[in-house]
């Protein structure tokens, strides 16, 4: 990746935008985007589209989720400690000691999840993992007056942003799940613009994925597309407790996934493969016997059906203050998207 590539990826992992707050990264993302495509839009979910030769019979869709997991103001005590609920599938397991960042109408606030005591009878009390509910969060304020000064109950917090490069091509972050997936919808765009294209291509970078797929709903409805390509990220396999019976044997580095089961349609993904194959992209495969959770489920089902797969980035620690991935495994994964857009000539068929 050359530098302009690797600063938008930068800015897109510690623009903050959790469920239903994704206006920042949308902002980021239609300005990225919109020098290469025939049009950038922006719908009343939130989703942010860009076209290219969008006049074309077959529409085919991107996907990538812009919002991230996060927490939410509840209520604040009365000494100022902020009570929080989920925005997403919070994992409570990581959260004691995090830092976050609170999207107030002050701007951004820092605060810290409160830790519990530990026990001092020397039983180490209860080292069950927190739920929720017992969760605070602490901005340093005096009193209830004093916090309520500077945040207000609903609003969104998102965990402090760290982007670090680590040994051999890897970054560790917050929010890969799924900033990943966003910047593959633009730079796919971005790549492809002024190539003769058979199909119209509609990227979107959708909202609300991390509460119910919603703007994936919103968006398959509007551009009613015959294909689609789903961008997110996967578990991995390759450290220790990690379930391979689960997951697969899914490794970094070893080139983007492709899902096999009910949520991918197989003619779609013979077609992904022999890209591969053509362009000399390593890839791995992910089997899933059931629903995948992530955008491609509201998308496959949409009216008739849409010829749906999806290309995944592996990442290490999913859902926690600090995910893993490989930008190498990144750059597969787009050169995959963009081979396999150029390989459709719109008239295939997806009947298994």
């Amino acid at each position: 990746m050359n530098d302009s590539e690797l600063s938008f990826l930068r800015q897109l992992l510690t623009t903050p935008g959790p469920a239903g707050f994704e206006s920042q990264v949308q902002a980021l993302w239609c300005e990225r985007t919109r020098p290469f495509a025939e049009t950038v839009q922006l719908d009343v979910h939130g989703n942010a589209y860009a076209a290219l030769n969008s006049s074309a019979a077959c529409r085919v869709m991107l996907a990538g989720h812009a919002d991230e997991i996060g927490l939410m103001v509840m209520a604040i005590g009365e000494d100022g400690l902020l009570k929080v609920g989920a925005i997403g599938s919070f994992d409570c397991r990581f959260a004691p000691g995090t830092p976050v960042q609170i999207m107030s109408a002050n701007g951004l606030i820092d605060g810290i999840i409160g830790k519990p005591l530990r026990s001092e009878d020397g039983d180490g009390g209860d080292e069950r993992p927190p739920r929720i509910g017992q969760l605070w969060v602490d901005i340093g304020a005096l009193d209830r007056e004093d916090a309520a000064r500077h945040v207000a109950a609903g609003d969104p917090m998102v965990m402090a942003p760290t982007c670090r490069s680590l040994l051999n091509n890897r970054w560790a972050t917050r929010a890969a799940d799924d900033r990943v997936g966003v910047f593959m919808c633009s730079e796919v765009v971005r790549r492809l613009a002024g190539k003769p294209l058979k199909v119209a291509l509609w990227s979107v970078s959708t909202v609300q994925e991390e509460v119910g797929s919603r703007g994936a709903r919103s968006a398959a409805f509007r551009l009613d597309p015959a294909i689609c390509l789903v961008f997110d990220v996967v578990h991995v396999s390759d450290y220790p407790t990690a379930d391979v019976a689960r997951f697969g044997d899914v490794r970094l580095g070893r080139g983007p996934v492709l899902v096999r089961g009910a949520n991918a349609n197989a003619k779609l993904n013979g077609i992904i493969e022999a890209a591969a194959r053509e362009a000399g992209i390593p890839y791995q495969i992910s089997p899933v016997p059931t629903v995948t959770y992530t955008d491609a489920n509201p998308i496959q089902m949409h009216r008739g059906g849409v010829a749906t797969a999806l290309i995944k980035v592996p990442v290490r620690y999913m859902h926690s203050a600090t995910e893993l991935f490989s930008l190498d495994d990144l750059e597969h994964a787009t050169a995959l998207a963009a081979a396999t857009v150029e390989r459709l000539d719109g008239e295939e068929s997806f009947i298994p």
